[in-house]
């Protein structure tokens, strides 16, 4: 007799745009973006923590922003990762920009992030030392966008 296998798609939901993910979200980037990147971590620690939450607000505010969130479906507070994306003037329903995206350590390689992660993505505009290791070839690194 087999065990039971349990798909991604029965233990998490996916959902887009959930305003009470934004704390978890400047949670996770912003020490995710000081620790996963070596210029980052020289940049002086009150002039990034004072900073840098301004930069990543700003761009959660813009109006062409989406954020993908996966939770877990018996505790939709509970966040297992999270993507932030960008699409440009014209054609606001496909992102182009990736900004950040997160999954939690335990959750890592079961396709989360893939799934978060529109597949029209072109650009990348924050990376680390692992998201420039896992980042496709043709994505461009366009911090300025």
């Amino acid at each position: 007799m087999h065990a039971a296998t349990t798909t991604l798609d029965e233990i998490v939901i996916f959902r887009t745009n959930a305003q009470l993910d934004r704390e978890c979200i400047c949670g996770f980037w912003l020490p995710g973006l000081r620790y996963g990147n070596s210029w980052f971590k020289k940049i002086d620690n009150d002039a990034y923590w004072n900073t840098y939450p301004l930069v990543v607000n700003r761009i959660l505010d813009r109006p062409l922003v989406t954020i993908s969130t996966a939770v877990l479906r018996r505790d939709p507070d509970a966040v297992v990762g999270f993507a932030v994306m960008e699409a440009r003037e014209g054609a606001p329903a496909v992102p182009r920009t990736l900004h950040w995206v997160w999954t939690r350590e335990r959750w890592r390689a079961r396709g989360i992030a893939r799934r978060l992660v529109a597949p029209t993505i072109e650009q990348v505009s924050h990376l680390t030392k692992r998201g420039l290791e896992l980042k496709p070839k043709a994505w461009k690194f366009n911090p300025f966008v």
